[in-house]
């Protein structure tokens, strides 16, 4: 399963990629993000982990995050372990006066009725990713005018 999206915002890549690539900041975009902990530091590097408690499918999930691609300020992978092994890729490219950013969530549904569930989920993860977008641009934008 595949949700992407993408949101113009009014900041240098450098700027978005700061903030959005903070794992600590994550809730603020993602409101089924329940808790970070273990983050091996700023900025975020190849290797750079972290665990977080997550919802998933309405449960509470621990899942363990690791910065398998990076190439700051422009692009990076983050890859999940736990249901569905989800990775979430982030690009960053300059257009016009800001930046564009752009997401791609892929989740690897299991076998049986647990894909199911996660294949239906689909259009509730695509809009919850595009929700998460615009929070992120919101607060690019809001720091932004604040710095």
């Amino acid at each position: 399963m595949r949700a992407e999206g993408s949101v113009l915002i009014e900041a240098p890549p450098q700027r978005v990629w700061e903030i959005v690539t903070d794992p600590r900041l994550g809730g603020r975009w993602n409101p089924n993000v329940i808790e970070v902990s273990d983050f091996s530091g700023m900025p975020i590097q190849l290797g750079t982990t972290w665990k977080q408690v997550v919802r998933i499918l309405g449960r509470p999930t621990r899942l363990t995050a690791t910065i398998t691609q990076c190439r700051a300020p422009f692009s990076g992978v983050v890859s999940l372990t736990g249901p569905g092994r989800p990775r979430v890729t982030t690009t960053i490219s300059p257009e016009g006066t800001g930046s564009r950013l752009s997401q791609i969530m892929e989740i690897f549904a299991p076998v049986g009725i647990a894909g199911v569930a996660y294949r239906l989920a689909g259009p509730t993860i695509q809009r919850e990713l595009d929700r998460a977008l615009e929070r992120q641009k919101q607060a690019v934008e809001q720091e932004a005018v604040s710095v």
